[in-house]
């Protein structure tokens, strides 16, 4: 059964179950109260009846000597006159003698049942019983008439009060039958209504959990569920990032190991070459000395890739100990550390440092230069100029920035590369190009000092990179 069919019945029922209580409570309660009150009137009545033939009865035997049967006549006498004014309501007199005969009475009915308030009368003391006779139900009240041991019985009418008993009930029954069948239809298309977020966002969730991560919840309402569709929202794109963060990782991974495959391949391939050349061939002395250097060459660029790839694993796993450095002072020692490179390729390297205090690991940040101004040397054309200036950023902090007027870089090509072994095609065939670490390295060692590299470029124009240090 579905949440909001639950919803409808437990609601339904429970208001069914609070009002049919509520109903029969007060119908019960109003029955009492109107009972009591008959009853309580028919007591007074008796009362006034029974101390009026009281009083009567001694008088004429006191006073006038009347005998029993003188005193019962002029009672029956008495009676007449009480009975035509309660007849019309519904009310009878019966006066007994004390063998229980009847001496006078308007009663209409007979009943032969028990009569447990003829049992023992007092004329203190009004004894009443409700009784039902036929199709109505009557109040009896009897008591004594002072001690001539008559039994005086006020018998009264009280079938109106059932009846408006049984009245109420059927209206009752209508009315609930009325708003049951309203209240059934209205709670049925509220509660659809009220739970249609749950449904969408039932479907969004299962969505979601289908591997539909961009899939989201419309969170119109600031109630819980709204609070709830945003939070789930909130999740979704969580774990949208991370699946695509994990996505990236692998492709990633991937990607390093063809390319560190594809350097590995290609100096192991001219090694052995070489090596078979000089192992199976007779050969000149300068045949001989070719192939050494191509094996010695081809050897130190496989040193050199390890040692980088191993300063990548290094950098990874590593926390360094800061201390605060003029960043000045470091390019000044790269311009004199570059300078030979810079004459034999007939470049010039113009500086501008100003002081620039900041926390960094020396070595690292003489790494992150080298790299820089590495690669602005293989990207220019004899005679270009190079740029290398430092000082405080703007933006507060320190930072560094090296341009060239180089070939620049593609467009298609900026956002990858600070990817591992990532080399633009153009530029992967030149004898120049390294293999897509010095970028990388220098992006880690930035993160490391928690700054930021930044890099702008447009083919033909050159490059320029930035760093910017806290």
């Amino acid at each position: 059964m579905k949440l909001w069919h639950k919803i409808f019945l437990c609601t339904f029922l429970l208001f069914e179950l609070a009002f049919n209580a509520s109903m029969v409570f007060l119908i019960q309660r109003s029955f009492r109260t109107t009972l009591e009150k008959e009853v309580e009137r028919g007591l007074n009545e008796q009362l006034v009846v029974q101390s009026v033939l009281a009083a009567n009865s001694s008088y004429t035997m006191d006073k006038f000597g009347y005998s029993e049967q003188q005193a019962r006549e002029f009672l029956q006498f008495l009676f007449r006159d009480y009975t035509r004014y309660f007849d019309q309501k519904g009310v009878y007199l019966e006066l007994l003698d004390n063998q229980n005969k009847t001496v006078y009475s308007t009663f209409p009915f007979s009943y032969d049942g028990p009569r447990e308030e003829l049992a023992n009368p007092l004329p203190d003391k009004r004894q009443y019983i409700i009784r039902d006779i036929g199709n109505s139900s009557y109040l009896f009240v009897t008591s004594l008439i002072t001690d001539r041991k008559w039994k005086l019985t006020y018998i009264r009418d009280i079938s109106n009060v059932y009846a408006d008993r049984t009245s109420l009930y059927g209206f009752y029954i209508r009315l609930n039958l009325f708003l049951a069948i309203l209240l059934a239809a209205a709670l049925f298309v509220l509660t659809w209504f009220l739970t249609r977020p749950i449904r969408d966002l039932t479907q969004s969730v299962q969505a979601i959990a289908k591997g539909g991560y961009s899939s989201r919840v419309e969170a119109g309402s600031r109630d819980e569920i709204g609070v709830l569709a945003q939070s789930v929202n909130t999740m979704a794109a969580a774990v949208e990032t991370t699946f695509e963060e994990l996505n990236r990782s692998a492709r990633a991974k991937q990607h390093f190991i063809e390319c560190l495959t594809h350097e590995l391949k290609t100096p192991l391939t001219s090694i052995i070459g070489y090596a078979e050349f000089l192992r199976t061939t007779k050969h000149s002395p300068d045949h001989s000395r070719r192939a050494v250097d191509y094996i010695y060459k081809e050897g130190k660029r496989l040193e050199s890739l390890s040692f980088r790839l191993m300063d990548l694993i290094l950098l990874d796993n590593r926390s360094l100990p800061l201390d605060r450095h003029d960043l000045s002072l470091l390019c000044r020692e790269a311009e004199e550390t570059f300078r030979p490179l810079l004459l034999g390729n007939n470049l010039e390297l113009e500086v501008t440092a100003e002081p620039a205090v900041a926390a960094i690991d020396q070595d690292l940040m003489k790494v992150v230069l080298t790299n820089l101004l590495d690669n602005a040397v293989k990207a220019s054309e004899p005679g270009g100029r190079i740029y290398l200036s430092c000082g405080p950023a703007e933006s507060g902090g320190c930072e560094v920035e090296v341009r060239d007027e180089g070939q620049g870089i593609a467009a298609k090509d900026l956002p990858r590369v600070f990817e591992p072994f990532y080399t633009a095609e153009e530029t992967r065939t030149s004898p120049q190009s390294g293999a897509g670490l010095g970028l990388s390295i220098c992006a880690r060692i930035v993160k490391l000092h928690h700054g930021a590299i930044h890099i702008q470029s447009e083919e033909g124009h050159g490059t320029a990179v930035r760093v910017v240090l806290p």
